[in-house]
C-alpha cells in the first residue's frame, strides 16, 4: 500500500532528566482503519518511551493509504483489529518512518536523544 498523506493531530512529550536513555522503546498502536473515498484511513498513536528516564514522545494522527488492498485491509481490521501481510507491513513501516522523523523535531526542542534506530552497517566480504 502506498502512503498518500499523514496528518499529525496531537503531540505530547516530556523530558524527565538529562541522562542518556539506556533504551528507547518505540510502539505504534493502530486505533482504527476504514475505507474513506476508496483509500484506507488509519488512525494511530506512535510513542517512544525512554527506559529508566521517564521521558517520552507520543503523537497521534491519521494516515491515508492507496492501493487495491484498501477494502480487504479495512475488512480484516473490522474482524480482527489487525492488518496482516504486506499491507500491514507497509502501513506500520510508513507510520514508523513518518512519526520517527517528526519526533526528531520534538526531541531537538527538549534536548533529548531522538528515537531513531539507524540501520546496521555491514561490510561486504571480498
Amino acid at each position: 500500500m502506498k502512503l498518500e498523506s499523514m496528518e499529525v493531530l496531537f503531540i505530547e512529550a516530556k523530558k524527565a532528566s538529562g541522562r542518556p536513555p539506556e533504551m528507547i522503546d518505540s510502539r505504534i498502536d493502530m486505533r482504527n482503519a476504514e475505507v474513506d473515498a476508496g483509500n484506507l484511513a488509519v488512525e494511530f498513536v506512535y510513542s517512544a518511551s525512554y527506559a529508566t528516564d521517564g521521558s517520552y514522545i507520543r503523537m497521534g494522527g491519521r494516515a491515508l493509504f492507496s492501493g487495491p488492498e484498501a477494502k480487504a485491509a479495512a475488512d480484516e481490521w473490522k474482524k480482527s483489529k489487525r492488518i496482516s501481510g504486506k499491507p500491514g507491513e507497509d502501513i506500520i513501516n510508513s507510520i514508523n518512518y513518518g512519526s520517527s522523523l517528526n519526533s526528531v523535531l520534538v526531541a531537538r526542542v527538549l534536548n533529548i536523544v531522538p528515537p531513531l534506530a539507524p540501520p546496521p552497517i555491514a561490510f561486504e566480504k571480498k
